[in-house]
């Protein structure tokens, strides 16, 4: 699969090749009326096993993850959705169907642009927010990803330090 990216642009494609006949389709065709943000943190993942696509786009507004069929480039579902942006993805564990992410925007009455840290299911159930706090938030896994310390701050507050599960983001204790 090839992803055409043209950071001036208002479409994006990822088209599939036939190696041996030359023949393309187009998989995922992207388009907006004044321009598709690709150069902030854009993220493709093909699922080979299953033959599906982890694709993040802003088809509605916001910057999120979806779930597309890489045999008919459909949508078969959105994996995040709502008035808040995923930034980055960590983590896609094929194996659970999870991903692990960064997004903003999420929690009521914080800077839009703190960052929190979170996990999802590929069918878009199960989101659980592994960090807490009002702040912009950086985080360290343990060598098994049972625990993480999460550490945030703000311009008026000084780092805080915590240790949490990553099965439901509960504090373990502070540090």
């Amino acid at each position: 699969a090839f992803l055409d990216v043209d950071l001036t642009a208002i479409v994006e494609e990822l088209f599939e090749v036939d190696a041996r006949t030359g023949q393309a389709r187009t998989v995922i065709d992207e388009s907006s009326k004044t321009f598709v943000n690709t150069y902030t943190d854009p993220f493709l993942r093909e699922l080979d096993r299953s033959k599906e696509i982890l694709f993040k786009s802003e088809r509605d507004g916001w910057a999120h993850l979806y779930l597309i069929d890489a045999t008919n480039g459909k949508v078969k579902n959105a994996v995040t959705h709502g008035e808040w942006v995923v930034r980055h993805v960590d983590r896609v564990d094929e194996e659970k169907r999870q991903i692990w992410f960064q997004g903003s925007g999420r929690n009521a009455g914080e800077d839009p642009y703190h960052i929190h840290h979170y996990r999802v299911n590929f069918d878009g159930t199960g989101l659980v927010e592994l960090t807490e706090g009002d702040g912009d938030h950086t985080i360290a896994y343990s060598p098994d990803r049972t625990y993480l310390i999460d550490t945030y701050s703000r311009a008026d507050l000084p780092p805080v330090h915590a240790l949490r599960r990553t099965t439901d983001g509960s504090l373990v204790c502070a540090l």
